[in-house]
């Protein structure tokens, strides 16, 4: 079993209201939210918020996360507000045209080339972002390109959420997709790197209805004690059906999505998480950790904003990840995700190979080697700052352009993207909002 006590002991060396980079930590016992229900009572949770507030302009930065394990919520939670905290830029950055530096033999990776949306995409008056051209002006960030440990430009608003962008055009949504945190460079990046491949998978399964395979196990045939723990509890404590799915589109590294199915006339409809990493049962535990943080997070929501009352979404309001989590509150909408609820192919757990090792440095060379063989790069840019350095942490933002990311309006799909092209030539796009929270 992991060993959080000594990744705690660690991050807590930045925590000090006086002299730590991270000036607050609270912790709270999520216990049953939903008395006398069996609905959404999902086993005891613990809430952790870790606040940031060393920016000159006094920027709050924050973190948080749920998990059943109290310590790794702390150490999730620390981590993302240094990630946060690190996304934010205050340098001067190079500012020039692809021309420019074209012309100055300058190795850059085209916008259009992560950006990905269709000329037509532009015309649409409620699209909201810019095309680019060759003249346009951009700032720019350095990365390595970790296929041949070159160095490359990336357009810094594919790297940032914030920094000085005066005069320059805003092509797409800033999104933390990629962004991580961790207490090695290689653990950074390969966290980061799971996050990019579990979008890109959910998104194409999502929008071709491709059905995957359910997992079935058995608590005895499962390794990982967290995992067998947590399935039990779940089997136990909750009304709700469980279903794992396994909708892996890169060879050897699993993505799986993980749905609570409400069967009854009461309480939210279906809550939909997803995970990835090259070891099943360790993506199958992230994937429930996440659904279940999403679940307790959803009855709130339910709850309080709703009064317990089916909200009557239209589409058209959908504009951020937890209006597309609240869509899939009504029961009328399931029917959208029925393709990976009565999908009858399965594959039992025990025949799910694990490709990890206990080295984070050959698992990533491992990540990388398989996203070259689909043609996929890989690039990092370390954007950990002095302050987080000092600690021992490292924060960085991958990009791997021609990855699908989960789109938060129905008008930022990228649909120029080579894969989703490729999957649109035997088979129709599924414009249905997705369940992704």
């Amino acid at each position: 079993m992991y060993n959080y006590e000594k990744e705690l002991y660690n991050l807590m060396r930045t925590v000090s209201y006086k002299s730590g980079i991270v000036k607050e930590i609270y912790t709270t016992d999520l216990s049953i939210t939903q008395k006398n229900k069996l609905l959404g009572n999902a086993p005891r949770m613990f809430l952790s918020i870790a606040k940031i507030n060393t920016d000159e302009s006094g920027e709050l930065y924050q973190g948080s996360s749920k998990s059943i394990n109290r310590n790794k919520s702390i150490i999730k939670a620390i981590g993302e507000s240094l990630e946060r905290f690190c996304s934010t830029s205050n340098k001067d950055l190079l500012f020039k045209s692809v021309n420019e530096l074209s012309k100055e033999n300058i190795d850059y990776i085209h916008p259009n080339d992560i950006i990905e949306y269709l000329d037509n995409q532009f015309d649409d008056k409620e699209f909201g972002y810019q095309k680019y051209f060759d003249n346009d002006k951009l700032y720019w960030e350095k990365a390595i390109n970790l296929n041949n440990n070159t160095e490359i430009l990336i357009p810094a608003q594919k790297i940032y959420m914030k920094y000085p962008n005066y005069n320059e055009k805003y092509l797409d949504q800033r999104v933390t997709t990629g962004l991580a945190s961790g207490s090695t460079y290689e653990q950074a990046v390969l966290s980061a790197l799971y996050e990019n491949i579990e979008r890109d998978n959910f998104m194409i399964s999502w929008l071709f209805k491709l059905k995957g395979r359910k997992i079935e196990y058995e608590l005895n045939d499962i390794y990982n004690h967290e995992l067998k723990n947590l399935l039990s509890l779940i089997e136990n404590r909750m009304q709700e059906a469980l279903h794992i799915i396994d909708i892996s589109l890169i060879d050897n590294i699993y993505t799986i999505v993980t749905i609570l199915e409400n069967k009854n006339d009461n309480g939210i409809s279906v809550t939909v998480a997803a995970a990835t990493d090259l070891n099943p049962e360790k993506a199958i535990l992230k994937s429930l950790e996440e659904l279940l943080c999403t679940s307790s997070y959803s009855y709130k929501v339910f709850e309080n904003k709703f009064n317990n009352i089916y909200p009557n979404m239209c589409v058209d309001e959908i504009s951020t990840l937890e209006d597309h989590m609240i869509y899939y509150f009504n029961p009328k909408n399931k029917k959208n995700i029925e393709f990976w609820l009565n999908n009858k192919k399965y594959i039992n757990i025990k025949n799910l190979h694990n490709y990890s090792s206990l080295n984070n440095y050959e698992n990533l060379k491992l990540c990388i080697k398989l996203l070259n063989k689909v043609n996929i790069d890989t690039y990092v840019c370390d954007i950990t700052k002095e302050d987080v350095k000092m600690y021992g942490e490292t924060v960085v933002k991958v990009i791997n352009p021609g990855l699908v990311d989960l789109n938060t309006h129905k008008f930022t799909i990228k649909l120029g993207n080579k894969r989703i092209q490729k999957y649109l030539k035997q088979n129709t796009i599924n414009l249905e909002p997705h369940p992704f929270p």
